[in-house]
């Protein structure tokens, strides 16, 4: 936040937080000021907790097709030819 408003002071006039007033915007503080508005949190909330359920996801369904692949159960059809 600090680099925006140094880059463009135009746009990002206030350093300060514009929920709160008090501290400065920073990365952090956007998810801790507690006057930040519950839809805001909720958001960001629902958006990292649907981006770690995909990438768990990701990393089961990668693991079962390893499994897969390395279980000997496929010899079995290749013994009987």
């Amino acid at each position: 936040m600090k680099v925006l408003h140094t880059r463009k002071p135009e746009i990002y006039k206030e350093k300060k937080c514009p929920f709160c007033n008090i501290y400065d915007e920073t990365n952090t503080h956007v998810f801790m000021c507690k006057d930040t508005p519950n839809t805001l949190r909720n958001t960001f909330c629902y958006i990292i907790k649907k981006v770690f359920t995909q990438e768990t996801e990701k990393k089961t369904n990668l693991d079962m097709l390893k499994k897969v692949r390395n279980s000997h159960f496929l010899q079995v059809d290749i013994r009987r030819q």
